[in-house]
């Protein structure tokens, strides 16, 4: 592999774009690279061929999203105009989400993903370093019991949460639909499942925990 690729390779996904027709229908994809090739969907499968009638509502939509896909392309082209394959803040970069902030009391917080929170290849929770090398967890959902989450971890029975919300903060950034994120702070230590040898004290303990988080939640629920 040339070394000018190879290196934009090892710093980015690679995103593109796929335009797929099948005689008159059209769908467009996005294409990202990680250790395999990832295609998504992007636009339902249009009908641009000629028409019996004169459809205005669905010339509409297919100018629209044809605008639209003008318009990421040009975005498209800005990204690898502007991108240094050799910093090392991308590094690796391809394996993980695309947002790198969010926001405190105090303004926009900056970090970088190290590493999934599992070695496991259904897990989708992350862990990541703010630049002032605050170890955190980051993950993305379609919702979240974010006040069960906060009366939890009043009670020392759940990470802090520092952040739930969307990933875009201001009308420039990208749209991620119904998409929120989640960060909150890293605790160090093994789960129960990768624990060797456990006793019944450990259980019992566990039991007792479960049972005590069970009693909190419905207050959550009156509130």
């Amino acid at each position: 592999m040339i070394l000018q690729f190879k290196m934009l390779r090892n710093a980015t996904g690679c995103p593109t774009f796929l335009i797929a027709n099948a005689g008159p229908w059209i769908v467009i994809l996005g294409v990202v690279i990680t250790d395999f090739v990832i295609v998504q969907r992007l636009s339902e499968c249009s009908w641009v061929g000629l028409d019996s009638i004169l459809s205005e509502s669905h010339i509409t939509h297919v100018a629209r999203v044809l605008y639209a896909l003008k318009k990421s392309l040009k975005n498209l082209h800005s990204y690898y105009e502007s991108l240094d394959p050799t910093s090392d803040f991308l590094a690796d970069s391809r394996y993980f989400p695309s947002i790198t902030t969010y926001p405190d009391g105090n303004g926009v917080v900056e970090f970088e993903y190290v590493g999934f929170l599992e070695n496991t290849p259904d897990c989708a929770t992350l862990r990541a370093r703010t630049r002032a090398g605050r170890n955190i967890v980051v993950k993305f959902v379609e919702r979240y019991g974010k006040e069960a989450h906060r009366v939890l971890a009043k009670e020392g029975l759940a990470p802090a949460l520092l952040y739930y919300g969307s990933p875009c903060f201001d009308e420039k950034g990208p749209s991620y639909r119904d998409i929120f994120m989640v960060v909150m702070e890293y605790i160090d230590g093994n789960t129960l499942a990768a624990k060797q040898g456990i006793d019944g004290e450990t259980m019992e303990t566990v039991r007792s925990e479960v049972q005590r988080a069970l009693k909190l939640l419905p207050l959550v629920q009156t509130k």
